[in-house]
Formats: C-alpha cells, sequence, structure tokens
C-alpha cells in the first residue's frame, strides 16, 4: 500500500525529495503514538497516509504498537537507502522506477488518479475507496 501511495503522491513531483517521503512517515508514526502531541503543521504526504491509513484501519483491525514498529522500520530503511545527502532524491527514484518497470499496469493506473482520495488498486487485489472528504 506503501508503494501505491507514494507513487501516485510523488509522481509528478520532480523537485520532491527523500526528506519529504519521511517527513509524511514520521508524520503518520506520530497519530499512532500512545502520547498525542499537537502537530502545527501536517507535511502534505503525511495527510495522504493518515487519510488512507485511517480507512485501511476502519476495515482491518491495526495494533498500534505493531504499525509504528514497521513505521520505525520503514524510516531507518529510507534513510539507510537514502544515504547521508541533505537533499537525496536516491529512495524515490528507485521507488518511482521500480514501479515504472516492475508493474507498469499498476503505475499507469496511479497516474491516471489525481490528488489524494483517489482509488488505489495494490497488485494482490486489495481495494478499497478512501473516505469521501466533506467541504
Amino acid at each position: 500500500m506503501f508503494e501505491a501511495l507514494a507513487f501516485r503522491h510523488f509522481q509528478e513531483r520532480r523537485d520532491a525529495q527523500d526528506a519529504d517521503v519521511l517527513e509524511g512517515l514520521q508524520s503518520l508514526r506520530r497519530s499512532f503514538s500512545l502520547i498525542q502531541i499537537p502537530e502545527t503543521g501536517i507535511p502534505a504526504f503525511g495527510e495522504e497516509l493518515r487519510k488512507e491509513f485511517k480507512v485501511f484501519g476502519e476495515r482491518q483491525a491495526l495494533e498500534p504498537t505493531m504499525v509504528t514498529e514497521v513505521l520505525d522500520r520503514a524510516q531507518t530503511f529510507i534513510q539507510g537507502f537514502s544515504g547521508s545527502g541533505l537533499r537525496s532524491h536516491r529512495f524515490l527514484h528507485g521507488l518511482l522506477g521500480y514501479v515504472r518497470e516492475r508493474h507498469p499496469d499498476v503505475a499507469e493506473q496511479l497516474a491516471r488518479q489525481t490528488g489524494a482520495g483517489g482509488r488505489i488498486v495494490i497488485p494482490s487485489g486489495f481495494d478499497y475507496q478512501p473516505e469521501a472528504t466533506s467541504s
């Protein structure tokens, strides 16, 4: 699910950096923390992750400690893959390239979707519709 969300969010953002992915993950992780600290500004990718995980959590029970452990591992992996560069794009370019090369049908489907709240179809066949936003 993460790969599809990241692809959809970052596919047309040429100026995006790995730090944007990490900020989004950190924002999602804070939402699962036992201690709630109000955030002043939620990153755009963090907001999209939160919306999608909320819908996913309504359909399948999520254990907060397991979610935080998985998010911590993902963050460690991305940081290691990204390297020490302050403005690295290594992870994002790798992820986008992987989805385009290995799953072109999914990439094409995700490319047609615009903005948060689109329909995501995961290769495993799991399909869900995000919650409608109110105006």
